[in-house]
């Protein structure tokens, strides 16, 4: 992963020195969600998170165990993108710096026991879950092919971000789901739910991805989607460090362009 990280840092020197001047071309932000697949998630992938041992305290003999995989969240972005050239070109390259804010993203595993019974069966299950926020410096460098009134760009981009407000929430739910013929249909009863909340560790999150976008332009604005995709890492402070395969976001964008 460093040395994906060195060669997008080196394409990304050579691709600006080669050009002398750079003028702003546009301002964006961003809403959508980004998804990191952690491809050994586990109880013990949980455990390195947690700060001490306090929520692993329970009895889970008897149960079975099922992980999710995958840590999402909602993000939001503002960048600043930069040029050469003329901004109606048919086609561009552009240099993009911004920030981006990943909020309440989750990651979970769950261990669960069922009982059947003579007029129904028991459902028992611990989660545990991962909920924290990131924010990232992103750097992108993109080749744009312009249209009238539709632009597509592609590239390559990378980001590096820390997490904070970190914390680890044990949930424990019972419920009791009864045969149709007991009772009528989607008359599930919970006897239990109850969340214990715990203080956890923030982790480093570095990403290799590729961006494809394409917009829609009246006059100065423009909106439309974007999607990256790639692979990354994260390393928990103090802790290990972890492979993401794939690394995904989405984004609807909205733009002003100054110079056009």
């Amino acid at each position: 992963m460093r040395i994906l990280l060195a060669v997008f840092v080196l394409f990304i020197a050579q691709a600006s020195f080669a050009q002398k001047t750079w003028t702003l071309n546009e301002v964006g932000v961003g809403i959508g969600n980004q998804n990191d697949r952690i491809l050994n998630m586990s109880m013990d992938w949980m455990r390195m998170y947690a700060r001490s041992d306090d929520a692993f305290q329970v009895q889970l003999d008897g149960y079975e165990y099922s992980s999710y995989n995958d840590f999402m969240g909602t993000s939001l972005s503002l960048d600043l993108t930069f040029m050469k050239g003329e901004p109606t070109g048919k086609v561009t390259h552009e240099l993009r710096i911004g920030a981006r804010l990943v909020t309440e993203r989750e990651a979970m595993i769950e261990y669960y026991r069922v009982d059947e019974q003579e007029l129904g069966s028991y459902r028992e299950s611990f989660i545990f879950c991962l909920v924290d926020d990131e924010i990232a410096g992103d750097v992108s460098y993109l080749k744009r092919r312009n249209g009238e009134y539709f632009s597509f760009y592609t590239g390559i981009g990378g980001s590096v971000g820390a997490t904070f407000s970190s914390k680890l929430l044990r949930i424990r739910n019972a419920s009791f789901n009864p045969e149709e013929i007991a009772l009528p249909e989607n008359s599930s009863e919970e006897i239990e739910n109850t969340t214990d909340t715990f203080s956890a560790k923030n982790a480093l999150f570095y990403r290799v991805q590729i961006p494809i976008g394409i917009q829609f332009h009246l006059r100065k604005w423009a909106f439309g989607p974007e999607f990256r995709a790639g692979v990354g890492g994260h390393s928990v402070f103090g802790g290990k460090s972890y492979f993401i395969a794939p690394t995904t976001s989405f984004s609807m964008r909205l733009s002003y362009f100054p110079n056009r």
